[in-house]
């Protein structure tokens, strides 16, 4: 029985390990990655400058923006499918300061108004190519598909000249939403050398894209001294954007 027993333990010793044991192979590939720096050129958002110069007698018509990151990546699942799926985070800000002569119980006060808005807009989508035709500069139709979820700020701080005015202090206004967009982008690409297989840099681009986008808040209809202006207001529906990037070779990684 002692040897059956020893015989016994040494099989298990061998069987358990097997049981966990497992083929290493990646579930997906990411095929390349592409990391990209956009320059905005036009930004449009007629509505949301219309409702914030009607609260403050200004005539302002754009957003202090900036220059914002990308990257994609290329996912391979083996026997299945590949797609590519993009990642972007824009950032645009505004700030004001005015001042009004209002009524308040019987007296004509002044009010200084300091106003801060920002946003911060996260697209993810879909990407799909299509080549015209080939060159030596190939160049590259590029359709994005996607929803960016949106976030958008609004403080607002208030002081007047009279001293027990019950309007005055600090308030704030905060929104999320989800947008559907929609990009059509004409890229060239400039490539490298691809006769080493494993090499990091598969080519150089440039590329201009048009963005539409449904994006609408409602900040402004919630807002006490902006009654006056109802309904959503749409933020960035169209934008021109230039952008430059490389594409780094990344499937021989995941390979090994």
């Amino acid at each position: 029985m002692g040897s059956k027993l020893k015989i016994f333990f040494f099989a298990l010793l061998i069987f358990i390990p097997s049981l966990f044991a497992k083929d290493y192979r990646n579930p997906f590939i990411i095929n390349n990655i592409e990391v990209g720096y956009n320059f905005p050129i036009n930004q449009i958002s007629q509505e949301f400058f219309d409702a914030i110069n009607k609260y403050s007698s200004n005539s302002d018509r754009e957003f202090v923006f900036r220059n914002f990151p990308s990257v994609s990546f290329r996912i391979e699942i083996p026997d299945l499918t590949n797609f590519v799926i993009n990642f972007e985070w824009i950032n645009l800000k505004y700030a004001t300061k005015f001042n009004k002569n209002e009524s308040y119980s019987f007296n004509n006060i002044w009010r200084s108004y300091s106003e801060n808005f920002e946003f911060d807009f996260f697209p993810i989508s879909l990407s799909f190519f299509y080549s015209p035709f080939d060159s030596d500069f190939r160049t590259l139709f590029h359709f994005q598909f996607g929803i960016s979820y949106d976030k958008a700020k609004w403080d607002e701080y208030v002081d007047s000249d009279l001293s027990y005015d019950p309007n005055t202090g600090f308030r704030t206004i905060s929104e999320t939403r989800a947008s559907p967009f929609f990009i059509f982008g004409i890229r060239d690409i400039l490539p490298f050398d691809f006769s080493d297989s494993e090499q990091l840099l598969n080519y150089f681009f440039v590329e201009a894209r048009f963005a539409f986008v449904y994006r609408t808040f409602d900040f402004f209809s919630k807002h006490v001294g902006t009654s006056s202006i109802e309904g959503k207001t749409t933020i960035l529906p169209f934008s021109i954007v230039f952008t430059i990037g490389l594409n780094l070779n990344t499937r021989s990684f995941f390979l090994k």
